[in-house]
C-alpha cells in the first residue's frame, strides 16, 4: 500500500511523536496472543519491546496482559529492539531486572546495527541474542563479519546465551553460520 505509514516500522515511528506508542504497542501484543490462544498452547514468544515502551510509567500493566491470557512469563521474552536509544538508562535496568524476577526473559535484536551495542548486552544480562541480518548478509565472503560472529558466539557460549542468526538467505551462510555456533 502506498502512502504515507507504508509499513509498520513507520506507524511506530508516527506513534512515537504524537504519543500513543505504548497503546499501538499493547494493542498489536494483544492481537499476537489472542492468535496464539486459538492456535493451541503457547510455547516460547518473542515480543518486540522498545526501550521507549520499557520506559514507560504504564509498563508494569504489562504482566496483566499475559496473565489474562494465561500466558506464563517463563515462556515470554521481550526482544529488546535497540534501534533507538535508552534514554532513562537506570530506570531501564531497574525495570527489566523487575520482569526478570516475574520469569519474563529477554532477548536483544539486531546486535551489530543501530544502538545495539556490547554494553547493552552486558547490562542487560539477556538469554537470546540476535545477530542483525546486515552481519549476516554476504557473511560467506566477508573477514570482517566472519570474526565478528565468532567474537558474539565466543561471548554467548561463555555465558549460556543462545546465539541467533537473522537473514540467513543462502545454504552456503546456514553452514558458515553452524559451524561457527550459531
Amino acid at each position: 500500500i502506498d502512502g504515507v505509514l507504508k509499513n509498520p516500522e513507520m506507524l511506530f515511528e508516527v506513534a512515537l511523536e504524537l504519543g500513543f506508542y505504548y497503546e499501538l504497542e499493547m494493542m498489536v501484543w494483544k492481537k499476537a496472543l489472542a492468535a496464539l490462544n486459538n492456535s493451541g498452547p503457547i510455547p516460547n514468544v518473542f515480543f518486540n519491546c522498545s526501550p521507549y515502551l520499557i520506559e514507560n510509567n504504564k509498563f508494569s500493566q504489562v504482566r496483566n496482559i499475559f496473565e489474562s491470557f494465561s500466558v506464563s512469563p517463563q515462556t515470554v521474552f521481550f526482544e529488546l529492539t535497540e534501534r533507538s536509544a535508552i534514554s532513562k538508562y537506570k530506570l531501564f535496568c531497574e525495570r527489566l531486572q523487575e520482569f526478570r524476577d516475574s520469569g519474563f526473559k529477554i532477548a536483544v535484536d539486531d546486535v551489530g546495527s543501530g544502538y545495539a551495542s556490547l554494553e547493552s548486552i552486558i547490562e542487560t544480562r539477556p538469554e537470546v541474542v540476535k545477530i542483525d541480518r546486515h552481519i549476516i548478509h554476504g557473511l560467506t565472503a566477508n573477514s570482517y563479519k566472519k570474526s565478528i560472529v565468532k567474537f558474539i558466539v565466543s561471548f554467548c557460549c561463555e555465558h549460556d546465551i543462545i546465539c541467533v542468526a537473522e537473514g540467513v538467505e543462502t545454504a552456503s551462510e546456514f553452514a558458515l553460520l553452524k559451524d561457527l555456533g550459531v
